[in-house]
């Protein structure tokens, strides 16, 4: 999850560079805004998600 919405939102944010300034350089920096948003919701996502419980205890 963390790598899909890190280059998903890097893309995302590149594509939305170009058409604000044209320019391929100037898109790069807005592109790195996106990746640093996107793997910061992804190790969000991460720490808080709930750990998978395996209990092999038999059911009573």
């Amino acid at each position: 999850m963390l790598i899909l919405l890190w280059f998903s939102l890097e893309l995302l944010f590149i594509a939305f560079g170009l058409k604000m300034f044209g320019d391929p350089i100037s898109a790069i920096p807005v592109g790195m805004i996106g990746a640093a948003i996107g793997g910061y919701l992804g190790y969000k996502l991460a720490i808080n998600a709930e750990a998978e419980v395996k209990n092999n205890a038999p059911l009573e």
